[in-house]
């Protein structure tokens, strides 16, 4: 959730997507950090994870990463922005109708 949050403060901001995206890696990057330290000291180190689904999140993180710069290369920065819009509106909205689901589901 943290990173839609973030990109709602860099809608109305003059960076380029470049900027924008080397911000919110370093930001995201300490909070995942955190996050691990934090929930790693409650539960443990080792208990608990199954490696395929950690292996699998892995990998798709590492090509994610590796994908990433073709598409942003070919973006200028005010189709980055569009795009940044549609895809957090469209995660709000998942999000609400998701909300709405459970709240009806009691």
């Amino acid at each position: 959730m943290g990173g839609p949050f973030l990109d709602i403060f860099f809608q109305k901001r003059a960076l380029d997507r470049k900027t924008t995206l080397a911000t919110k890696a370093v930001a995201q990057t300490a909070s995942h950090v955190l996050r691990f330290t934090y929930f790693a000291s409650i539960i443990g180190f080792g208990t608990g994870l199954a490696p395929v689904p950690v292996l699998a999140a892995v990998a798709l993180a590492i090509g994610g990463t590796m994908l990433a710069p073709c598409v942003i290369e070919r973006m200028t920065d005010d189709g980055f922005r569009q795009w940044s819009r549609v895809v957090i509106s469209a995660m709000g909205i998942v999000f609400i109708i998701r909300a709405g689901w459970l709240y009806w589901q009691g």
